[in-house]
């Protein structure tokens, strides 16, 4: 195992490259013509953590696999010009994700008044305990309220079931297409792994016990008693994560079969829990979706009055009947998600065309 700032396996020549990538992003946004307006650039994700993907190659040479995740917090400025940055941040971004070879991506820019007022997510409270500043002020980031990872309201894991349900969505989607190409088996292999990942971290979530190390993750869940299927396949997931390789398609086949199966238990885990009672099946799931109003306690009227508009604008695609509810529009997601993902046999081709594309539209605005 080498010794990397970026990485678990990756040694000082990969760390000698990325350093040089980070230096070309260093450059590129320096020259921009929005600079000025720009506090941080923020490297986030994996590599950002020290737990980023090293893929081998068959002749031994070690290369990105993740994606460059990068944060950008502007000086506080008004919206005319935070949408100015955040267009030329995006042509930025094509232009050194083709120099570079992986994906360089800058999301929405967030100003300093904006970081003190951030919700408790995993995504923001990951970014403030494991980050890498490569460009302007090196605490930005205290701005951000501690709210801590091992106090996550169960929002988060109806969020991270929701995102991972939907990449293994995506995943049975393309592995359903004729002759796969290899970044098809690559796509396939790793949200089929992200989906394993997120059973065992849901379990966390619940627990209080959700940590930033994907590697203490593991750990921690190893100490639960009885060991199941859920523990290797997590254990799978974490090596593919941190040493990443491409599946056959028959590999790939019988993975989709576990990481379905695997999935499925941990959203009947995820809302028995949140319900205090047993959901046996996913049937009773979906009449619990339908007709309760679960992980709402806690909403301030910011949350109440988002949420009732977001059902009453988005969720009528989705043939929801409470289109006034003031609950999380994602649980009625995730119920059109579930349907999408097991229950595929009992509709026609249309309608889950047709389900399938207004699930992808609201999914992009509410994920």
């Amino acid at each position: 195992m080498g010794k990397s700032k970026y990485t678990v396996y990756g040694d000082a020549a990969f760390d000698a490259m990325l350093d040089k990538c980070l230096d070309t992003v260093v450059a590129a946004v320096s020259a921009a013509q929005v600079s000025r307006d720009i506090a941080a650039v923020v490297l986030g994700g994996g590599y950002g953590r020290g737990e980023g993907g090293v893929f081998s190659t068959d002749d031994g040479t070690e290369k990105l696999y993740n994606d460059l995740d990068f944060f950008v917090i502007a000086e506080n400025c008004g919206w005319r010009r935070i949408r100015k940055i955040n267009g030329v941040l995006k042509v930025l971004g094509r232009k050194l994700s083709r120099k570079i070879g992986v994906k360089v991506d800058f999301g929405p820019v967030k100003t300093r008044k904006q970081l003190s007022k951030l919700p408790a997510t995993i995504m923001w409270q990951e970014l403030r305990e494991g980050h890498k500043v490569i460009y302007g002020d090196e605490t930005v980031l205290k701005l951000l309220p501690a709210y801590g990872l091992h106090y996550l309201p169960h929002t988060e894991g109806l969020r991270l079931l929701l995102n991972r349900g939907a990449g293994l969505l995506f995943a049975q989607q393309r592995l359903e297409r004729e002759n796969l190409t290899e970044n098809d088996r690559d796509f396939i292999g790793r949200n089929l792994y992200k989906a394993i990942q997120s059973c065992g971290d849901v379990l966390l979530l619940l627990r209080d016990q959700y940590c930033l190390s994907v590697v203490e993750r593991l750990r921690l869940l190893e100490q639960m008693p009885p060991e199941d299927e859920t523990m290797e396949m997590y254990r799978l997931a974490v090596q593919f994560k941190l040493s990443p390789e491409i599946y056959s398609i028959q590999e790939l086949v019988e993975l989709r079969g576990t990481a379905m199966m695997l999935f499925e238990r941990a959203c009947l885990h995820f809302f028995s829990v949140c319900c205090n009672f047993p959901i046996n099946n996913l049937r009773e799931l979906k009449m619990v979706l339908e007709t309760r109003c679960y992980l709402t306690p806690g909403f301030g009227l910011r949350e109440i009055v988002k949420n009732f508009i977001l059902n009453t604008v988005y969720m009528r695609r989705l043939g929801w009947r409470f289109l006034f509810s003031i609950a999380s529009p994602r649980l009625k997601l995730l119920e059109v998600l579930l349907c999408l993902l097991f229950e595929h046999s009992l509709h026609s081709d249309y309608t889950n065309r047709r389900n399938g594309k207004n699930f992808l539209i609201c999914w992009n605005r509410l994920n």
